[in-house]
C-alpha cells in the first residue's frame, strides 16, 4: 500500500499545479463577458444611432424657432415696404417755394392766376431710370416680405433666412442707385431760379432704404443657441 500510495503522489507531481487549474475557470469566465459585452453593444448601436438622430432634429427644430431678432427684422422690411410705396406715390420729391413740384411721374410750375401747368417726368431717361431702380427695389423687398411671412409658417425657417438677406441687400444696392441718381441728373439738368430743396418724398425713399439694410443685417445675424439672442 505504502509503494502505491508512493507511486500515486508521483504522478500527481506531473500534473499542473493546482492554482493554474483554478485560474483557467476566471480567464474563460472573463472573455465570454467581453465576448457577450461586444454583442450588447452591437445590440445597443442601431438605437444609439436613432437617439442622436432624433436630437440632432430637436436641435435643429430649436435652433429654427422664430427669435426676436427675425421678428423685428421682418417689421423692417414691412416698413420699407410702406415707406417706398409712400415714396413712389409720393407728389414732392423736390420743392421750390410753392411755385415748383416734382414727383416721379409728374413736374408742376405754378403760373399766373395760380394756375399749374404739369408735364409728366418719363421722357427722360434719368427720370425712368430712377423710377426703374426704385420700383425694382420694391418689388424685390416685397418678395422678401412675402418669404418671411412664408417662414414663419413652415418647421424650418432657418433655409429662409439667407435668401431673404440676400434680396434685402440687392434691393438696398438698387435704391441707393436711384437716389444717388436722382440729385446728380437734377442738378444738371433742371435749372430753378428760386430755392429748391428735396422734400419728404425723397426722405421715404432714403428712409426705406435704411430699414432694408438693417432687415438684411437681422436676417444675417444667426446665433448656435438661442440664449445668444438676449
Amino acid at each position: 500500500m505504502s509503494r502505491a500510495w508512493r507511486l500515486a503522489a508521483a504522478r500527481a507531481l506531473h500534473l499542473p499545479p493546482p492554482a493554474l487549474t483554478r485560474g483557467a475557470g476566471p480567464a474563460r469566465e472573463q472573455q465570454r463577458q467581453e465576448q457577450l459585452q461586444l454583442q450588447r453593444e452591437r445590440r445597443l448601436a442601431p438605437e444609439r444611432a436613432a437617439m442622436a438622430s432624433s436630437g440632432g432634429g430637436m436641435e435643429e427644430v430649436r435652433a429654427s424657432a422664430l427669435t426676436p431678432l427675425k421678428l423685428v427684422g421682418l417689421v423692417c422690411i414691412f416698413l420699407a415696404l410702406c415707406l417706398d410705396l409712400g415714396a413712389v406715390l409720393s407728389p414732392a420729391w423736390v420743392t421750390a417755394e410753392q411755385q415748383y413740384y416734382l414727383s416721379l411721374w409728374e413736374a408742376c410750375r405754378r403760373a399766373a392766376a395760380d394756375a399749374w401747368s404739369c408735364h409728366s417726368t418719363l421722357h427722360t431717361d434719368w427720370q425712368i431710370a430712377t423710377l426703374a431702380l426704385l420700383l425694382g427695389g420694391t418689388a424685390i423687398i416685397l418678395i422678401a416680405f412675402l418669404v418671411g411671412l412664408i417662414s414663419i409658417c413652415v418647421g424650418s425657417r432657418r433655409r429662409f433666412y439667407r435668401p431673404v438677406a440676400v434680396m434685402l441687400f440687392a434691393a438696398v444696392v438698387l435704391q441707393v442707385c436711384s437716389l444717388v441718381l436722382y440729385p446728380i441728373k437734377f442738378i444738371e439738368t433742371v435749372t430753378l431760379k428760386i430755392y429748391h430743396e428735396f422734400n419728404w418724398g425723397y426722405g421715404l425713399a432714403w428712409g426705406a432704404t435704411i430699414f432694408s439694410f438693417g432687415g438684411a443685417i437681422l436676417y444675417c445675424l444667426n446665433p448656435k443657441n438661442y440664449e445668444d439672442y438676449y
